[in-house]
């Protein structure tokens, strides 16, 4: 029972050394909710996990997890609605990271938005690809309905 009991304390602190706010993304499909993403820093200010925070739940993805493939991070009736992916992730520099969403859960298409994680001298910041390069500070989702019936996202809003 002790070995269990200290097996789980250091699960719990194997994930959060230190914590920076990545991006708050509004989520207009799901009732306006937000989720917040935030980075889990190891003593180096590398990048251990990301963590998706709203207020009904928590979810840690591990950068491994990240650069194998899409990982969904919202879902309805089956079907993956945003998904993402950092396949030349780097824990030192970042990288590029992928953020594929339905646009039209009737034929099954996907649009997605690309994004740049850098290290700076003010942390870890997403950013636009360039020309029109900025910093990203929030995401709105926005949704696609047909006769007032949602059936995927029509576009994500940077910083607005």
């Amino acid at each position: 029972m002790n070995r269990l009991f200290i097996v789980l304390c250091l699960l719990s602190f194997s994930c959060h050394a230190k914590e920076a706010g990545l991006v708050r993304v509004y989520c207009e499909p799901q009732f306006g909710a937000v989720h917040d993403f935030i980075l889990d820093l190891d003593d180096q200010d590398n990048i251990a996990c990301l963590i998706r925070r709203s207020d009904e739940s928590q979810t840690t993805f591990s950068t491994a997890q990240l650069q194998e493939s899409d990982v969904s991070i919202a879902n309805t009736k089956g079907k993956d609605v945003i998904l993402i992916h950092c396949p030349d992730y780097n824990q030192e520099i970042g990288g590029f990271f992928v953020l594929k969403f339905l646009h039209n859960g009737l034929t099954n298409q996907y649009q997605a938005l690309y994004m740049s994680l850098e290290k700076t001298d003010q942390g870890w910041e997403l950013f636009t690809p360039p020309p029109h390069r900025q910093k990203i500070q929030t995401l709105r989702i926005v949704p696609r309905k047909i006769a007032g019936v949602l059936i995927g996202v029509k576009h994500v809003e940077v910083n607005k």
